[in-house]
């Protein structure tokens, strides 16, 4: 059985050109969460890969029950196919609209929640019907704000998500998390030598928790501890060419530890202490920062 770091890591070896490929079948599941192993991986890929792959000689070249060509690993447990005629619109034009509209999750990319859905219900095995409850389950999850903002001259689509407790946390492939934090009634805002200013936070390290990266970008970036915290949401970021970044937010009562000496291996070169409400104003957040700020008013004034 194969789980969601064994998926990520086989798949990651492969070393495929991400514009001609994607995981589809139940390790799309695997890597949402929604199931906690695949029995083996299952890859769409395009005419082209097809043929570079049957010339490999890690892979070997077989026949689907409906005559569909694919190739199998010889080693590892993954098989790839280009067609297939059993499922309306799934021909080899239909395979590379559906690799165009993948989805980027840590380096790799994935068919779309909605296109393994529909695939699904056209296989309408078992197996395929207990997979299409958890799908339409996890998509009726309807995000609280949608917008989109520009960056880099690219506009990219952001959906917000309210999370009140933090075993209601999901499993997800988190980038980073960053936290409206509270010293004595006033918000610390990092900046850096650009000028510009943000909420403290950063990258989760291979192997943290979202508790443990909150804690280590807490004291490296302003010398304070965490006192108590809780969940505010999270936001999910679809970039043009289909990349998409899981950033969660919280806010914290914090504690100072001593003055500011310096952001271990990063690039913070000081913060300042402002109000709770110049703080969207000065990180620009838009109408995500406008809520952000609200949910975390709610719980520090309930923590007073």
């Amino acid at each position: 059985m194969i789980n969601k770091n064994m998926l990520f890591e086989m798949v990651a070896g492969l070393n495929l050109p991400t514009d001609q490929y994607a995981v589809f079948g139940s390790g799309v599941l695997v890597a949402y969460d929604l199931k906690d192993q695949a029995n083996d991986i299952d890859l769409i890929i395009t005419e082209a890969l097809f043929q570079q792959l049957v010339s490999d000689p890690n892979w070997q070249a077989i026949t689907y029950n409906h005559g569909e060509p694919g190739v199998k690993h010889r080693i590892l447990p993954i098989e790839a196919f280009f067609a297939c005629v059993i499922i309306p619109g799934c021909d080899q034009a239909g395979i590379e609209r559906i690799i165009a509209e993948a989805v980027e999750l840590d380096g790799i990319k994935f068919t779309t929640l909605e296109n393994t859905l529909a695939w699904k219900k056209a296989f309408n095995r078992p197996k395929d019907r207990a997979d299409v409850v958890l799908i339409e389950r996890y998509l009726e999850q309807k995000p609280v704000i949608k917008s989109s903002f520009v960056y880099n001259d690219q506009k990219i689509d952001v959906k917000w998500f309210d999370v009140d407790k933090k075993d209601e946390i999901p499993d997800l492939p988190w980038q980073q998390i960053y936290v409206i934090g509270d010293v004595d009634g006033k918000v610390p805002l990092v900046y850096y030598a650009h000028g510009r200013e943000n909420l403290p936070g950063g990258h989760t390290e291979p192997g943290e928790t979202l508790e443990q990266t909150l804690y280590r970008e807490v004291q490296e970036e302003l010398n304070m501890r965490v006192i108590k915290w809780q969940p505010i949401g999270y936001q999910v970021l679809t970039n043009p060419d289909g990349k998409v970044d899981y950033q969660f937010r919280a806010v914290a009562k914090l504690e100072k530890l001593g003055e500011f000496a310096g952001d271990v291996g990063g690039s913070v070169i000081g913060y300042r202490l402002v109000g709770i409400d110049e703080v969207n104003q000065r990180i620009g957040y838009g109408d995500v920062g406008e809520y952000m700020i609200q949910r975390a008013k709610k719980w520090l004034n309930h923590k007073k």
